[in-house]
């Protein structure tokens, strides 16, 4: 069962989630949650050629990203993985239109 993480599920949804779904979730709430986000934050800013571009095209892949809609679309260009989290659109995309378009509705 997939959960959007923008949406708050209810608690028919949390108990229909399937075994799998409990145990891939329950090391999140066993580990400290510091430890986690430190760790994270660690492993995004590793600038080792092999980690980096093992870890972005592996997003890439998994999340279907489309880097043509970024202002530098070759993915081995970014200095890590933040940076290639948090990098910028180029002009004219249309992801960038979209962005535009719901800041004029504001």
């Amino acid at each position: 069962m997939q959960i959007q993480s923008s949406d708050a599920p209810s608690a028919e949804q949390l108990d229909n989630l399937s075994l799998w779904d409990r145990l891939r979730n329950l090391p999140q709430y066993l580990l400290p949650q510091r430890l986690i986000t430190r760790t994270v934050y660690k492993l995004t800013r590793i600038t080792k050629p092999w980690f980096k571009n093992t870890l972005i095209r592996t997003f890439i892949r998994h999340y279907r990203v489309d880097m043509s809609e970024a202002a530098e679309p070759n993915p081995l260009c970014y200095n890590d993985f933040n940076h290639f989290f948090t990098r910028p659109l180029r002009n004219g995309s249309p992801l960038w239109r979209r962005v535009i378009r719901l800041s004029a509705v504001r």
